[in-house]
């Protein structure tokens, strides 16, 4: 999955969680720093890596990912 669609899957999963139904725009920011924290927390959890190489892909991910949410308006 991309980077960007991964950013988007994450905002609209916590959108769906905080927002119900009420509008979007009002809660796109907290959802943003609640996927921004579960993207901090998946990209610490690297104990499943088996090689330095799939280390730095994993890492360069998360960060892209990231990078996705905190662009998203």
């Amino acid at each position: 999955m991309k980077a960007k669609d991964k950013a988007n899957d994450l905002i609209e999963m916590y959108l769906n969680i905080i927002s119900d139904t009420n509008p979007l725009d009002k809660y796109l920011e907290s959802a943003k720093e609640c996927a921004l924290i579960c993207v901090d927390e998946l990209s610490n959890c690297d104990w499943y890596i088996p090689s330095l190489e799939e280390h730095k892909k994993w890492k360069k991910y998360w960060k892209e990912v990231k990078k996705q949410i905190k662009n998203l308006k």
